[in-house]
């Protein structure tokens, strides 16, 4: 909601963010949505740079009164890595009814396997030393 709120308040101190930068802006909203629609929050550490870039962007528009147009890109520009990352890494993912199926083969109770115990006798491979007794004299 922050987002959505800072981008409106950017758009109505300057519209010309819009009009400069609409194929830009375009882009990285139709790449957002897609990472959107993955369903899947990952807490990227790329996801917490773009956000940093964008609300740096915003900071610096707000208080300097004017819009950079680099700014803009940069922090477009690590929305849409970020957006394209969690794409990637939700397609590798595996997910559905053949991960439940893994899953549940994993997890189940296997075999016993008898186990053998040592009751304190050395092993039969082991092999014991008997000191000599040498004749005494």
């Amino acid at each position: 909601m922050l987002l959505i709120a800072a981008a409106a308040c950017l758009l109505q101190l300057h519209p010309e963010i819009a009009t400069q930068n609409i194929t830009l802006i375009t882009v990285t909203a139709v790449i957002y949505g897609a990472s959107l629609a993955t369903g899947r929050n990952l807490r990227l550490p790329s996801s917490k740079v773009a956000g940093a870039c964008l609300y740096g962007f915003a900071l610096l528009t707000f208080f300097t009164g004017s819009y950079v147009p680099l700014a803009l890109a940069v922090a477009a520009g690590a929305l849409i890595v970020s957006s394209l990352e969690t794409i990637v890494v939700a397609a590798m993912t595996i997910s559905g009814p053949i991960a439940a199926a893994a899953k549940q083969r994993s997890h189940a109770p296997q075999a016993e396997k008898p186990a053998t115990s040592n009751t304190g006798e050395a092993s039969s491979n082991a092999t014991r030393i008997q000191p000599k007794i040498l004749g005494t004299r």
